[in-house]
């Protein structure tokens, strides 16, 4: 029955091919669609607009319906007058019924602090032209006592489960409130959590998780930088195991192609690891995942990931971009140094999230010693403000931390040492976490529920950190930092 199934479904295909031939003798489709899963990246002096789209048949041949991706933009909603020049596609699944077509432009050489609109192109075959939507280019730094900017910061969210309470869906339509008050979204890993949906929680197949979520969150991605890092749950189609994944399921794959953070600009590796300027801020993107010794997701462990450089060249590229990073010049211009990474190094621990007669299906998400290991002495060494993490299922702020992990001062005001913050309560689809060892010595707040963060860089030296949760969409703890600059000179 079942191969009677399929071969029907083949046959059906070739007829439809067949019959949507025009006199010119190439395929066309009944109607055409609109791009989906719009997004924007950011870079140095533009941003990189992406999109998917469905392709066409062609007898037995899924056939790219954009060869050439185009976006129309300009400061004129009514004049979108400018063409993109550069563009690419890419395509990772080579079945045609799952397969979708990744496009990407540069838009490069864009003036600082000012609104640009944009309209996706229509294409020959298929695609309809995007509705006109718009974004703010990064503010141009004259002085950072004058430049407040807002980073929202996401992690471990997914899609609605009955384990996370519904809740993921309040996480985004909070996210959607604070846009207004936002300059980008960054979002520290585990993003769709396509990894789970056919095996623990709701049934579904990983490409179609993906492109769930990646349409539950465009109302944010098109008209928002949305600058995402490497999780567990970005690494293979299987989180139990990458053995029974195709190829093309593993190693990253999927998330190297649904989005483009132009590493190569910063001398990073794609999505993997990367900086970026903005505002007052440098921000650095490090992958807690592979390319470092015993790194959790590496080569021969469970998700059997990387490394895509080797142990060593994650590490010297990092150093030699916090080296470059506070060169005087540059750190007077960009006082605040952050770096985000999907695992903590530091803070309380939890208990096994999904557990069946006493066994644990899903192992708890404690911090990481590897990644404390390989990242943190360079952390120290050069200043960072910020540690950003996500992974454990709850919000967790820590008192300022030297090198060995002491807490330096039980307060914010004027002190030296990594300020690090978990951030994993965005709803993943196992639900929150359960405390196992409550890290009491070094926590300055700590929020159970589901929520992400505000980092408000105020001027050269004053931040404020917000917490926000999902559920009210109010802030429920905020928390001033003042950083002289002599506390992080080297």
């Amino acid at each position: 029955m079942a191969t009677y199934a399929v071969n029907m479904i083949v046959y059906i295909l070739m007829f439809l091919s067949i019959i949507t031939k025009d006199v010119g003798g190439s395929a066309i489709c009944w109607t055409k669609t609109d791009p989906e899963h719009i997004r924007i990246a950011l870079r140095p002096t533009g941003v990189t607009i992406s999109w998917t789209t469905c392709g066409y048949w062609d007898f037995w041949n899924l056939i790219n319906d954009t060869p050439t991706p185009q976006v129309a933009y300009g400061t004129d909603p009514k004049v979108c007058d400018k063409l993109s020049s550069y563009n690419f596609t890419t395509s990772y699944n080579p079945y045609p019924i799952v397969k979708r077509f990744f496009h990407n432009v540069y838009l490069d050489n864009l003036d600082a602090g000012t609104k640009y609109y944009y309209k996706i192109q229509e294409t020959e075959k298929c695609v309809r032209a995007s509705s006109i939507l718009s974004f703010t280019t990064a503010p141009l730094i004259i002085n950072c006592e004058l430049q407040p900017i807002n980073i929202s910061i996401v992690g471990d969210l997914g899609l609605n489960t009955y384990f996370n309470n519904y809740e993921a869906e309040q996480t985004i339509i909070a996210m959607k409130k604070y846009i207004s008050i936002s300059n980008f979204f960054m979002h520290i890993g585990d993003i769709s959590y396509a990894d789970l949906y056919g095996a623990i929680v709701n049934f579904d197949f990983y490409e179609d998780t993906w492109n769930r979520f990646q349409k539950a969150i465009e109302p944010i991605t098109s008209i928002m930088p949305y600058q995402v890092l490497p999780g567990n749950h970005e690494a293979t189609c299987l989180q139990l195991s990458d053995k029974v994944c195709p190829q093309h399921l593993k190693n990253f794959t999927a998330y190297n192609n649904r989005f483009h953070m132009s590493g190569e600009l910063s001398g990073g590796y794609k999505n993997m690891w990367y900086s970026y300027d903005y505002g007052q801020a440098h921000i650095v993107m490090i992958n807690t995942e592979t390319d470092f010794k015993d790194a959790p997701s590496g080569p021969g462990t469970t998700l059997n990931a990387g490394n895509f450089l080797g142990i060593d060249s994650q590490l010297a590229w990092f150093e030699q971009d916090l080296i470059e990073a506070n060169k005087p010049e540059n750190r007077a211009e960009r006082p605040w140094i952050i770096v985000a990474g999907h695992r903590p190094m530091f803070g309380s621990t939890s208990k096994a999230q999904v557990q069946i007669a006493g066994y644990p299906i899903i192992a708890p998400s404690d911090n990481c010693a590897a990644c404390r290991d390989a990242f943190l002495p360079i952390l120290c060494k050069y200043g960072v403000d910020f540690f950003m993490a996500g992974h454990v299922h709850w919000m967790e702020l820590l008192y300022p931390l030297d090198c060995n992990g002491d807490v330096v001062a039980n307060h914010f005001n004027n002190v030296d040492g990594v300020i690090h913050v978990t951030n994993g309560a965005g709803a993943a689809p196992t639900g929150a976490e359960t405390v196992d060892t409550a890290d009491m010595y070094r926590r300055a707040f700590f929020f159970g529920g589901y929520g992400f963060q505000q980092l408000e860089i105020k001027n050269c030296t004053h931040a404020t950190l917000h917490f926000i949760d999902s559920s009210t969409k109010q802030i429920i703890n905020s928390t001033d930092v003042v950083r002289s600059r002599s506390a992080n000179n080297i």
